[in-house]
Order: C-alpha cells, then sequence, then structure tokens
C-alpha cells in the first residue's frame, strides 16, 4: 500500500506481482489492516475500502467516514475499532 492509494498483492516468495490497483485518490497513512480473509484500507479523506484478500483484485465495499481519519483500524474483542477526528467508532456483527 503507498501512501498515493496504490495497493499491491505480491508472492512473498517469488516476489511475483498479481496484481497492483488504485483504491482512490490519497493520501494514505493509516496501516491496511487485515482480518476475516479482508484487507480493510483508511483514507485521509475518511474513505474506507474492503478488499478480499485474494490473488484475484476484488472491491468488496467503500464506506465514506464523514470525517478526516489518520489512524490504522484496532481489533479487540471480535470489534473493529476506527478514530476519526471527532469520533470512534466501534464496529461488530451483532
Amino acid at each position: 500500500m503507498s501512501d498515493r492509494g496504490i495497493v499491491s498483492c505480491f508472492d512473498s516468495r517469488t516476489g511475483k506481482i498479481h496484481w497492483q490497483k488504485s483504491v482512490g485518490d490519497g493520501p494514505f497513512w493509516a496501516s491496511p489492516f487485515h482480518a476475516d480473509g479482508k484487507i480493510y484500507v483508511q483514507s485521509e479523506d475518511g474513505v474506507t475500502t474492503v478488499l478480499r484478500a485474494s490473488k484475484k483484485f476484488e472491491v468488496l465495499a467503500q464506506n465514506e467516514m464523514g470525517e478526516r481519519t489518520f489512524a490504522s483500524y484496532a481489533a479487540a474483542d471480535r470489534a473493529l475499532y476506527l478514530r476519526t477526528e471527532g469520533h470512534l467508532y466501534r464496529i461488530q456483527a451483532k
């Protein structure tokens, strides 16, 4: 993941690139987060892009938080946490 929004998937043993795609305008300062076969990337503009962790590029969702964010996701107790400029969100399945 680059700070300009370019995400790359490659084989760590061979270096072969499976795909390299843009997921939006940057900047992207938060670290990508992997959970449950998904990769979450968060832009400074507050847009979360959810990708399938796969050799095939697939965007599963894009969600706008409505506020800027610089923080990376955190996980605890089967929930994701995300801090924006003015809020702290807990995201958890029912």
